[in-house]
């Protein structure tokens, strides 16, 4: 249970405070956002007597790294270079788009190629047959 005392915190206790909450309950609400309760005790003395309170930030904000650059640079170029291509790179990494797979096209392009000629060549084949079957079942001239 030991945590230091946020911003939120502090901005919690002080809301409580104007809405006239007895100090077991603002203490009580404290211990069970996870305060100890020393450090809740100390919070609320600094607040009833107006001292600001030392209170840590929730999130220090800090310059965004890569994973992929991480320690793959040495230390002085982290300096030099300002973090605004990196972001653009890894912008560019994270939303790319695959490629069309050409490959796959042209294997399905062949095929459909092939499948075509094969039914062309079939259907000129029955075509032939059925003139020839259709020539034979003709009965043959009559002498003149």
């Amino acid at each position: 249970m030991i945590r230091e005392i946020l911003s939120s915190d502090v901005e919690f206790a002080q809301g409580m405070l104007e809405a006239s909450h007895s100090d077991a309950e603002i203490l009580a609400s404290l211990a069970a956002r996870g305060l100890e309760p020393a450090k809740a005790a100390g919070l609320l003395d600094d607040l009833r007597h107006g001292r600001k309170p030392r209170a840590q930030l929730a999130f220090v904000p800090g310059p965004v790294i890569p994973r992929a650059a991480k320690g793959l640079e040495p230390a002085g170029a982290s300096a030099i270079r300002s973090p605004e291509p990196s972001r653009k790179r890894l912008h560019r990494k994270k939303h790319r788009r695959k490629g069309i797979p050409w490959g796959f096209i042209l294997v399905a392009l062949i095929f459909i190629g092939a499948l075509g000629y094969t039914l062309i060549q079939l259907q000129a084949y029955l075509s032939r047959e059925s003139a020839d079957k259709i020539r034979h079942e003709l009965p043959a001239p009559l002498p003149k």
